[in-house]
């Protein structure tokens, strides 16, 4: 399994406006190098936060910076 930050945008369906992180488990697939394939946990409509800083923690603020 592999932890994701993604931000609910049912919430938040704005952009430029401060989220909460929520760390969700999520089923891996292929590692395709750039990218990897995420089977199960996410029903499509978050918006995820890749290259996370080690110093994001969970409830920690972040902003949305696009789609």
């Amino acid at each position: 399994m592999l932890s994701i930050v993604t931000t609910p945008t049912d919430i938040f369906p704005e952009i430029d406006i401060p989220v909460v992180s929520l760390n969700q488990k999520v089923d891996v697939g292929r590692d395709l190098g750039a990218s990897v394939e995420i089977l199960n946990g996410l029903d499509g409509t978050e918006r995820l936060v890749v290259n996370v800083p080690d110093s994001l923690r969970e409830g920690a603020p972040v902003r949305s910076q696009g789609t």
